[in-house]
């Protein structure tokens, strides 16, 4: 017998991976759907911690702790720290190719927001939709929940409490 936990993971880890992360939030301005499916794919394809998302610098490292690199082949993180690093830093490789929607997410938003080297990837947007600093860890946590309540709605799955 499924607890609740093992009812919504079993419930999400049903769907599409690529259809979730391809899925534009309708809810919410054109600016924050893009940085959510953003956020949802890095953290999706990479099994990210909040604080671990909110961390990333693109292309190079800024005032935080990782760095996401788009390459032709592949999307990679390099940890500067990480809760079980040694001191090198940490780097994970996924396929660009097998992972289409979610390349193309991650580099909509990037372009969208201006994104430069060395910049916050993940960042706050207002309610007029002004992009700016560092997104907190905090915030990861309602953006996911809202995500996938809005997930339910529109496919009418039975996820109950999803947690971050």
């Amino acid at each position: 017998m499924l607890n609740a936990w093992e009812r919504d993971a079993a419930s999400i880890a049903g769907q599409s991976a690529n259809r979730t992360v391809g899925a534009r939030p309708r809810l919410h301005s054109p600016v924050v759907g893009r940085r959510d499916t953003a956020l949802l794919a890095i953290g999706y394809f990479f099994a990210l911690r909040r604080s671990e998302l909110v961390a990333l610098d693109l292309d190079r490292q800024g005032d935080g702790d990782a760095v996401l690199k788009i390459t032709a082949k592949t999307i990679e993180l390099a940890f500067a720290t990480s809760k079980t690093s040694t001191g090198e830093p940490e780097v994970v490789a996924v396929p660009r190719e097998m992972n289409g929607e979610a390349v193309k997410a991650i580099e909509a938003w990037i372009k969208l927001a201006r994104i430069l080297p060395g910049d916050a990837v993940l960042r706050r947007v207002t309610k007029g939709g002004k992009i700016g600093g560092r997104l907190h860890a905090q915030s990861v946590a309602h953006i996911v929940k809202a995500r996938i309540a809005e997930l339910v709605l529109n496919t009418k799955s039975p996820v109950a409490n999803p947690s971050i």
